[in-house]
């Protein structure tokens, strides 16, 4: 029995000390590995924006000039952000396709593409995040002397492109993947303000990448030289008036008042979601049928589920024009055309089935908009 016991003890000894050893290697293996992650994060992250000068210098290419900052129309509605501009360069451009580049970002014929799209510019020493309106939050910013308000900067114009930053981290609160306003201050110092530049991830508070305006990528220090932000900011490039620079007071936000009227409808044999808007003013219809895929007899046997939904909806309201995408029977056409103050029926982005001359002959002041192929 004592050699039993012995024996029993001699183990459990061993075994102590066999999770001591474990437990000694990891705690002096761990600190390495977490910072072979890091640097691996810096590696990608390095390669991430080298991406997007490619991209960038790739539309310099075709259009001779870099991408704006954001488009805005004459009345001050912000349009479109370089994050759309640069995606055909970035092997996104099925994403780009889907935008109908004549609205706005937050328009509803675009709106929830951005929200269930992807930024393609992560940086991976961040986690995936989203803004409070909920579109993909984008982890860079460009400079603002070189990417404002309908900006159209060239390179020949940068007397020191090697040294004038085009893009790096974006600090503090990030921008929404879409919005045009997302641009910061080169010449205040890294991780100062939520106007300015440095990384967010508290393993990069020495510094962070930037994307120089030759396409080069460097690490720099965090560090207060007022000259060296200078530099970085465009020494010799024009400081843009004010008003071509002003960022958000605070995030953006889905404006909630005035809004768009939604609703949303199945319909046919593949449950295709169909999806109707109406402006505020009530002036305006958005219309995106889906793709239906049921074979034909099963199909003009559910087409129309939507019809009494759509009469609530547009009840006594003055709709000028209506844009149709998606799937739809020439018959479904006949809702659209029986709106009293409908001038303009936009079907260029809609498939009709069957023959629709019957049905738009019914209104002979009303414009119809086709493909040029139909």
């Amino acid at each position: 029995m004592s050699e039993t016991g012995s024996g029993w003890r001699l183990s459990l000894l061993e075994v102590g000390v066999a999770v001591l050893v474990l437990v000694l290697l990891a705690a002096y293996l761990l600190p390495a590995i977490e910072e072979s992650r890091a640097s691996a994060r810096r590696s990608q992250s390095r390669s991430n924006l080298k991406q997007v000068g490619v991209a960038f210098h790739n539309y310099h290419e075709a259009f001779n000039c870099f991408p704006p900052g954001g488009t805005f129309a004459a009345d001050g509605t912000p349009h479109h952000s370089w994050t759309l501009f640069i995606q055909p360069y970035m092997a996104a451009s099925p994403f780009y396709n889907l935008i109908d580049k004549n609205h706005p970002w937050d328009d509803p014929v675009n709106r929830d593409r951005f929200r269930t799209g992807h930024s393609y510019l992560d940086d991976p020493s961040l986690p995936p995040s989203r803004t409070a309106a909920g579109f993909p939050a984008v982890h860079y910013a460009p400079n603002q002397r070189l990417f404002h308000r309908n900006s159209s900067s060239r390179l020949k114009d940068i007397p020191h492109p090697g040294q004038t930053l085009m893009v790096s981290d974006a600090y503090g609160d990030l921008p929404a993947f879409g919005d045009p306003i997302n641009w910061r201050d080169a010449t205040l110092p890294f991780r100062t303000s939520s106007r300015g530049f440095g990384h967010n991830a508290p393993e990069r508070r020495d510094g962070t990448h930037v994307l120089f305006a030759d396409g080069s990528v460097d690490f720099l220090a965090n560090t207060a030289d007022a000259e060296r932000h200078r530099q970085l900011a465009g020494a010799g490039v024009p400081e843009p008036a004010l008003d071509l620079t002003t960022q958000r007071e605070v995030p953006y936000r889905i404006p909630a008042s005035p809004g768009w009227t939604y609703f949303y409808q199945v319909r046919g044999h593949q449950r295709s979601l169909a999806h109707f808007s109406l402006s505020p003013d009530r002036t305006r219809l958005i219309v995106d049928l889906g793709n239906l895929k049921a074979d034909e007899s099963v199909w003009r046997q559910e087409i129309g589920e939507w019809r009494k939904s759509f009469q609530e909806l547009v009840e006594g309201a003055p709709v000028e024009a209506v844009e149709i995408s998606g799937d739809i029977d020439a018959s479904e056409l006949e809702p659209f055309i029986a709106l009293p103050s409908i001038r303009t029926l936009d079907l260029r982005r809609a498939r009709v089935r069957g023959d629709a001359t019957d049905v738009l002959l019914r209104k002979t002041d009303l414009a119809i908009l086709r493909s040029v192929d139909e």
